[in-house]
């Protein structure tokens, strides 16, 4: 359990240690870069508080959550490699609608059983999705004019509806869909 009167998470501070479980506090707006990156023995629900204004880049990759994940409404921004192979997901990806980009190999690696919602985003680098697995149907928000290489390959899509701004889509962006 962490104090109830923390704000932020440093650089690193339980990176590649033997932590199991984590209760954030209330109050916390900044986990930083790293923070909890090759604790492959942090599992569970991964309950984020709805302070949460910002997730560093590798902050939780190489963990090993279930069940939902829920990212809270006020989230602005989530590093590079943030969620990278850090579980198997229940249910529904849902994008905070603050965040308008996503830095690249966010959530790639991680599996969900259900659909995801990218509600404002309209920017994202490559392998965002990769391996993902979301099943249903995608809509690409209006506003995206490019999805990146290797978007949402390997996944479980059924259909995928494009905005009317797209303008270019990157190699193997949709490809190996397992139905």
């Amino acid at each position: 359990v962490i104090p109830d009167d923390v704000i932020e998470i440093g650089n690193s501070a339980f990176n590649a240690t033997s932590v199991r479980s984590v209760i954030f506090p209330d109050k916390l707006q900044k986990i930083d870069n790293c923070v909890f990156q090759n604790c492959k023995q942090l599992s569970g629900t991964l309950t984020l508080p709805e302070s949460l204004t910002h997730i560093g880049a590798y902050a939780f990759l190489n963990c090993s959550f279930t069940g939902m994940l829920n990212l809270p409404n006020g989230l602005e921004d989530i590093g590079e490699y943030a969620f990278s192979y850090s579980g198997k997901y229940t249910g529904e990806l849902r994008i905070p609608d603050k965040i308008l980009e996503l830095h690249g190999h966010t959530f790639q690696g991680s599996s969900f059983s259900g659909s995801i919602n990218l509600n404002n985003a309209i920017k994202f680098g490559s392998y965002e999705f990769s391996g993902c697995r979301f099943s249903r149907e995608v809509t690409i928000p209006e506003g995206v004019t490019e999805i990146p290489d290797n978007f949402m390959d390997n996944g479980n899509l059924s259909d995928i509806t494009f905005p009317s701004t797209l303008r270019k889509i990157g190699y193997s962006a949709f490809s190996s869909q397992y139905r």
